[in-house]
């Protein structure tokens, strides 16, 4: 009988240790933004209101954390941290923003809510206009034998050599860091310091084993971006460190930004044709020939390039259904490069620069006189800069006519355009 008894209080002792555990059992707190309110806009440089509220009934304290995002909620501004006392947390800020370098685009503003255990996350979508920035100069890399030289100029077009590096790929300007980050032939992403030009971090290992190493880089404040020929595209920040990373089927070897995120062309070395990736969207679509080139076409396509003998064909490739359509006509040249200056696609063959019509792919000749590659457009001066072997070329728009050269020693790598 004392035997049933025993076990009978036993018992009943496990199932009150159960009851109490289900009930002391911690939940993330609960957490609403009340303001900004969905698509709010704001500049890069803008102090405004923030109001949220947190409650978690078992938490003797809370912590609320806020931070702007980029469309794949990476952080790219600082965060700001608020300690409360209680199991409630009522937050209203301001807070300040001031990144200058983001540029125009879809943002998120994150809160965060945490007991010190769990933590609940919740967002809302900015829209950021980014402000004006002052150009000061350049950044140019000259093939020289073995190694690359680095120039370093201003508006006027004076140039001054200022450091002498391994052979490069390519090569970009981080104005906020104000580093010149560079991509060696030997597979590091290498920075260096501006004015004091002293080394601050080398980035190995972006070099697959036996195979010819090609790759490209870019800056996308606030991390640069490099291609990993192990397959993958990095982010890494200021101090050399890989933040966050999207990986790929192959070997990518050029990027393009297009609607927020990273578009490449990829190979499997050594069979002679080109992926299309878009890792983010984990799109990939095989080609039966080796592509060129990609530039951004309109909203919902990117333009596919492919040097094929004399001629150069077009394609479009639309991510959303992972299909490649042929485009246009065939031109018959060699292709020197592309860009897009809000929607206007302009192309490089031969020594003739075209006009390329979005609808229907027709090509209108807009400037001849120069084989021009490496095209970008600087925004701030609205000018179009390329490059012809050695020399440095700079362009006004409408009509395309040559306002500025300079001639270098060396075939021209890279060049990259310095802000303040």
């Amino acid at each position: 009988m004392k035997t049933f008894f025993y076990i009978s209080l036993l018992f009943i002792l496990i199932i009150s240790q159960i009851a109490c555990k289900k009930k002391d059992l911690n939940e993330a707190p609960s957490l609403n933004i009340n303001f900004p309110v969905e698509n709010f806009t704001v500049q890069s440089v803008d102090t405004f209101e923030v109001k949220a509220v947190a409650t978690d009934d078992n938490a003797d304290n809370l912590r609320l954390t806020i931070y702007v995002a980029d469309i794949n909620l990476q952080a790219v501004s600082s965060a700001a941290v608020y300690n409360f006392s209680g199991n409630s947390a009522n937050l209203d800020v301001l807070y300040e923003l001031n990144e200058r370098w983001l540029s125009s685009g879809v943002y998120y503003l994150v809160v965060t809510a945490s007991d010190g255990e769990l933590l609940t996350r919740k967002f809302v979508k900015l829209y950021v206009s980014s402000i004006s920035k002052k150009l000061s100069g350049y950044v140019v890399g000259i093939k020289s034998g073995q190694n690359c030289e680095v120039y370093m100029g201003d508006t006027n077009f004076v140039f001054t050599k200022k450091l002498t590096i391994s052979a490069c790929l390519d090569g970009v300007f981080d104005s906020y860091n104000n580093y010149i980050n560079v991509l060696t032939e030997d597979g590091k992403l290498v920075a260096y310091n501006y004015p004091f030009l002293n080394e601050v971090y080398s980035l190995q290992g972006l070099k697959k084993v036996g195979i010819p190493f090609k790759g490209d880089v870019a800056w996308k404040y606030p991390y640069i971006y490099v291609t990993n020929a192990n397959g993958s595209i990095m982010a890494v920040d200021n101090n050399g460190q890989p933040r966050n990373s999207f990986r790929t089927l192959f070997s990518p070897y050029l990027l393009v930004y297009w609607q927020d995120k990273w578009v490449c062309l990829s190979d499997l070395y050594p069979q002679n044709y080109s992926w299309i990736e878009v890792p983010q969207n984990s799109k990939n679509y095989q080609n039966n020939f080796k592509m060129d080139d990609l530039v951004c076409l309109d909203n919902e396509r990117c333009l596919a390039i492919q040097q094929d003998g004399n001629f150069v064909k077009f394609y479009t490739y639309k991510p959303e259904i992972n299909y490649l359509n042929s485009f246009g006509h065939t031109q018959n040249g060699y292709y020197n490069g592309s860009l897009n200056i809000n929607g206007q696609v302009l192309l490089s063959i031969d020594d003739e620069m075209y006009e390329m019509n979005p609808i229907y792919g027709t090509l209108t000749s807009v400037y001849q006189g120069n084989y021009l590659s490496l095209l970008k457009y600087e925004s701030t001066h609205q000018l179009i800069y390329g490059v012809n072997n050695n020399i440095f070329v700079a362009m006004k728009e409408n009509p395309i006519q040559m306002i500025n050269s300079f001639s270098f020693n060396g075939n021209i790598v890279f060049y990259d355009f310095i802000y303040e």
